[in-house]
């Protein structure tokens, strides 16, 4: 009987370690951490240095038409947003009473013709021989005849026929018309802007520290904001004043793409070829104790290496081993790491995706 009563308590005091290992034997074994990057092989490249600025379309002609004579406007035959060619009637005024006094003025004019024609012939000179009549004979008979004021009428009534009509002076587009038909008129009332946008000039500052990195009649991109496409532009002059804010005017001429209005923002890159150097990624770049380094990849894990910047753009770095440190070493086909590598530290293992 005590025997039996030791085995049981034997067996009681090792169930609670068999139920403790069998529970560690029920945790999932923790996965190692895998550390995802991309990489791509260092080389030298001829680095892109890019210029950016924000700019406004200009366009290459505008002209706010006005009326040249008061009137009731009878027809207007465009409209906001439409092609015009050169020479092309936009609008007119009513002329119905100018055109009744034109008809009056010829046959006044004809009159008068008939007259100095038989004033002439009365003193043995014909008309139609212009070059053969005295200049002060001529003058004299047309004052006399009434021939003379009958023509000035004639053209002066032309010339307010003429104003009754707006005109395109160039080909363009039609913007901000402010009349309607059967309004009255005033003269000097502005009609409409007339604006040539086949080509555009676009004005943008650069600082006074980059300004010699450019000349006239470099090639620069232009672009409208949330638009991909780019147009190709030239500059055509650069202002040899700084202004107050320590930037210097700079002008460009582009060919509208049909996209472009006056008066738009756009962007504006500007891009010069340095000599050849190592290029990377601006991601490979990550920061460490103040300094820079870029990661590289060998056989499944990351070294850093301490560099410095030369310059930069908007997606790529010059960089060169850093000389204050004696282990920086960088050379052509080192693999880079240029993805996942924010919270890398030195010699870990990853894997390249």
């Amino acid at each position: 009987m005590i025997l039996l009563l030791g085995v049981f308590s034997f067996f009681q005091s090792c169930k609670p370690k068999i139920e403790e290992a069998a529970a560690y034997n029920d945790i999932p074994d923790i996965p190692k951490q895998e550390n995802p990057v991309s990489v791509e092989a260092l080389a030298y490249k001829p680095f892109v240095d890019e210029l950016i600025a924000n700019g406004k379309l200009i366009a290459n002609k505008k002209n706010d038409l006005k009326f040249e004579a008061s009137g009731i406007l009878e027809r207007v035959y465009v409209k906001n947003g439409q092609k015009v060619s050169k020479g092309q009637v936009l609008a007119k005024t009513d002329d119905k009473a100018l055109l009744k006094e034109k008809r009056k003025a010829i046959i006044a004019e004809k009159k008068a013709l008939l007259e100095i024609k038989d004033m002439l012939v009365g003193r043995g000179y014909d008309f139609d021989d212009r070059k053969n009549i005295p200049e002060q004979v001529y003058e004299m008979t047309a004052i006399r005849s009434g021939y003379a004021d009958a023509k000035n009428a004639l053209q002066d009534i032309e010339n307010e026929l003429k104003k009754t009509k707006v005109k395109a002076p160039f080909s363009g587009t039609v913007g901000a018309l402010q009349v309607k038909e059967f309004q009255q008129i005033s003269t000097g009332e502005d009609f409409l802007t007339l604006i040539d946008d086949h080509y555009f000039d676009v004005s943008f500052y650069l600082i006074e520290t980059d300004i010699h990195k450019v000349v006239k009649g470099d090639i620069v991109d232009i672009s409208a904001f949330g638009d991909l496409e780019v147009s190709k532009g030239k500059i055509k002059s650069i202002n040899p004043i700084v202004e107050e804010n320590g930037t210097v005017l700079v002008k460009a001429r582009v060919k509208n793409p049909d996209k472009f209005i006056e008066g738009m923002n756009v962007k504006v890159s500007i891009r010069k070829e340095r000599k050849e150097d190592f290029i990377v990624a601006k991601s490979a770049i990550v920061r460490r104790n103040n300094k820079e380094i870029v990661f590289k990849y060998k056989k499944g894990k990351a070294y850093w290496t301490y560099v410095k910047t030369l310059y930069e753009n908007s997606s790529s770095v010059a960089i060169v081993a850093d000389p204050e440190k004696r282990s920086s070493k960088l050379e052509i086909g080192d693999t880079i790491i240029t993805s996942g590598n924010l919270h890398l530290a030195h010699n870990v293992d990853v894997i390249v995706k």
